[in-house]
């Protein structure tokens, strides 16, 4: 949009905070905040966005927020952080440098998109996403800082591996301080909303955990018959429908913002499909979270429930539709919620928290075989080894240093050593230091 470029042209020098010059170099895109270009700072290319006069003149903390982030520097990778003040010489105003998005990188906003743009990936795509996001939100939030304004528009995510990268750092602002944004309507805590209070972590948790429901379910969270009807009318009352008065669309409570049959059937079949664990979550932020904000969901929660669900994910081989696989599906009998047909799943190792999927490659922490709580960096117990001629036998390879046991049914203990391995059975059961775990082969699926 042209009326949005503050028209720097193209071979513009400018000087940086840190030392050093750099030039303007193609325009990528523009906003209501400013315009971002490529630049070329001694041969490296960056991004450089520059603010419009207007924003500046409004948002006076603006430049001071921006160096406090230089400053202290980006809490996690996925950030698209500032880099750089930058100023242009006998022009006002200011811009500043950070990095280029990556070129596998899709808008995520283009999820919700319709044709051409549109894209919609795998479920164990989403939750890896959603992963990604509760990890850097979770350090954001460490370092004292709130996001303000999550929505779609600040995030791109690869639609193969489900990796991210958070832009509009500039929103971000020191918890417990105005910043320069209230947020975005349908994404806004209700006490935001409200004006009630300003944005913050606990209004940020509330936020994350509307993008999660997007991403899961490609829908609203708190859209059901009510705001179905409102529509269909031709006007809408969004204070009333998601600050004055929110209600879940799975709030079990209360129905009278149900679901509405046919036109949420997917929803339905898909919230009927993730694990139990998952619902609880989104039923909890949604219901005493909309108004108790200090009940909702903290991002380690939501780590841990992604960390299986990216694992778990079945489809079922009669109409494709994604299963994620607890310990309740298990139990129900593994039945399809969209055919009723029969789900074959691989070979699962229980233990202490829900069953670990145990398909060909995949690695098994050592957490994993505790509580679940996600661990960073914790080491690989063993891995997933499909036999070198035949696919369908799959075996657990020891990755420690040291060794531990494995009991196959009827038989004796055996000390599995350091890259050894042993076959994959029903009944087979080991045991890593004190982690007991033992493997179910219920319904094996073709090939690894």
């Amino acid at each position: 949009m042209a009326e949005n470029r503050p028209m720097l042209a193209r071979g513009t020098e400018f000087q940086l905070s840190a030392g050093g010059t750099g030039f303007v170099g193609p325009y990528i895109g523009g906003g209501g905040q400013g315009a971002v270009y490529i630049a070329d700072c001694g041969g490296r290319k960056l991004a450089l966005k520059w603010y419009h006069d207007n924003v500046v003149a409004l948002d006076t903390t603006l430049r001071s927020r921006i160096a406090g982030m230089i400053r202290k520097g980006s809490p996690d990778r996925n950030f698209v952080w500032p880099l750089a003040l930058a100023e242009i010489a006998g022009k006002s105003g200011f811009g500043y440098l950070m990095p280029l998005i990556s070129s596998d990188m899709r808008q995520l906003s283009d999820m919700f998109a319709p044709e051409p743009k549109h894209f919609n990936p795998g479920l164990a795509v989403r939750a890896t996403a959603c992963l990604a996001i509760a990890t850097s939100f979770q350090k954001l939030h460490a370092t004292g800082y709130c996001y303000q304004d999550i929505n779609f528009g600040g995030f791109f995510i690869d639609p193969e591996r489900g990796t991210i990268q958070i832009c509009d750092a500039d929103n971000v602002a020191v918890d417990g301080i105005a910043g320069g944004v209230y947020g975005t309507r349908k994404f806004m805590a209700p006490e935001v909303l409200r004006r009630e209070e300003i944005p913050s972590t606990r209004t940020d948790l509330y936020s994350m955990a509307v993008l999660f429901f997007y991403l899961i379910f490609n829908w609203h969270p708190l859209d059901g018959k009510r705001e179905n009807a409102i529509v269909a009318v031709g006007s809408a009352d969004e204070m009333d429908l998601y600050g004055r008065n929110p209600l879940f669309l799975f709030d079990p409570a209360n129905s009278s913002n149900g679901p509405v049959p046919k036109l949420h059937d997917w929803i339905v079949a898909r919230w009927q499909a993730v694990p139990q664990a998952m619902r609880a979550l989104f039923t909890r932020i949604f219901t005493t979270g909309l108004m108790h904000p200090a009940t909702r969901p903290l991002e380690n929660e939501w780590r841990n429930m992604f960390d299986h669900l990216r694992e778990a994910v079945v489809p079922c081989p009669a109409c494709g539709f994604e299963h994620g696989v607890d310990r309740a599906l298990v139990q129900n009998g593994l039945h399809c919620v969209a055919c009723k047909g029969l789900i074959a799943v691989p070979p699962l190792l229980s233990a202490a928290h829900e069953p670990l999927l145990l398909r060909a490659k995949r690695a098994i922490l050592e957490y994993q075989l505790d509580s679940g709580f996600v661990i960073d960096d914790c080491p690989c117990i063993a891995i997933v080894q499909p036999h070198p001629t035949d696919f369908a036998i799959l075996g657990l390879q020891n990755t420690r240093a040291t060794p531990w046991m494995a009991q196959l049914p009827g038989g004796a203990p055996l000390q599995i050593a350091p890259g050894k391995t042993v076959r994959i059975i029903d009944g087979l059961a080991i045991l890593v230091g004190e982690r007991h775990a033992i493997v179910s082969m219920l319904q094996v699926a073709n090939g690894p």
